[in-house]
């Protein structure tokens, strides 16, 4: 894909741009009559260097609205009917978050009791194991038992029957 197809930023680190503030005082000017249009250009560049950062829909509006703002200072409705949109919107998605977050929280809740409920029963059945491992044990000792007690028997048996 040639460069300029591609979207964002080159991979290939470039070499570092030192740039200085704009707001800080210069020793020298080139020229004089043009000070006001570099400070002006420098403190944009400052401001809209290049970032990483994805744009979000509202962007093209916050540039349009800062360009305007430049030339003329807006008025209390205009900035309010600027901003209104944005905010019902906001709103909107944090409504929509919170009404969200509540339904993860019961589901959350469900799956909390759920969850002991399960580890209860695992506690009762790891009991009932460990009891009938303990059976099981103690019958394979009188088992043992009683096949010791038929060979000592048998072999008694034996000894008598040979003599």
């Amino acid at each position: 894909m040639s460069k300029r197809h591609r979207d964002g930023n080159v991979i290939v680190p470039t070499t570092p741009v030192i740039r200085t503030n704009p707001l800080k005082r210069r020793v020298e000017w080139l020229d004089t009559s043009r000070k006001r249009q570099m400070l002006l250009t420098e403190a944009e560049s400052f401001a809209l260097a290049p970032t990483r950062k994805r744009g979000a829909d509202f962007d093209t509006e916050i540039y349009h609205l800062h360009k305007r703002l430049r030339a003329t200072t807006p008025t209390a409705e205009e900035a309010i009917s600027f901003l209104l949109p944005h905010l019902t919107r906001l709103r909107g998605m944090y409504l929509e978050s919170k009404n969200e977050n509540e339904t993860l929280k019961e589901h959350l809740k469900t799956l909390r009791h759920a969850y002991y409920k399960t580890k209860g029963e695992k506690h009762e059945l790891e009991k009932h194991g460990a009891e009938c491992q303990q059976e099981i044990r103690s019958l394979q000792r009188q088992l043992e038992m009683a096949q010791y007690r038929l060979s000592m028997t048998d072999t008694s048996c034996k000894a008598t029957m040979f003599q």
